[in-house]
């Protein structure tokens, strides 16, 4: 029971990381501006800097029908916490997407 305690608290841990990492991002446009642009280079180089270099991710961008549109990962294993964040659009255009990040130990 402890261990899968632990488990639970180290996957709450990163859900909660992956969830200010995504507001934080948001705040500056970073967000709204990897996803719509699809830039996947840009989505690693940020997510790099930001997280620590122990820690796996992936992001991924679906529809509002939850079909999978891009994604990006660096190191990502399969123990993770994650977050869904919402974006109405970009630029004054409405076009709703959610990016998910995953992130790993």
């Amino acid at each position: 029971f402890a261990a899968h305690m632990t488990r639970m608290m180290l996957r709450d841990d990163l859900g909660a990381l992956a969830s200010h990492t995504l507001s934080y991002l948001d705040k500056g446009h970073a967000l709204g501006n990897i996803v719509y642009s699809k830039d996947s280079k840009a989505a690693l180089s940020t997510l790099g800097r930001l997280l620590p270099p122990h820690l796996g991710y992936r992001l991924e961008v679906f529809n509002t029908n939850w079909s999978l549109l891009w994604s990006v990962e660096s190191g990502y294993g399969f123990d993770s916490g994650s977050a869904s964040y919402y974006l109405a659009g970009h630029n004054g255009s409405y076009m709703p997407l959610i990016a998910v990040l995953r992130i790993s130990r």
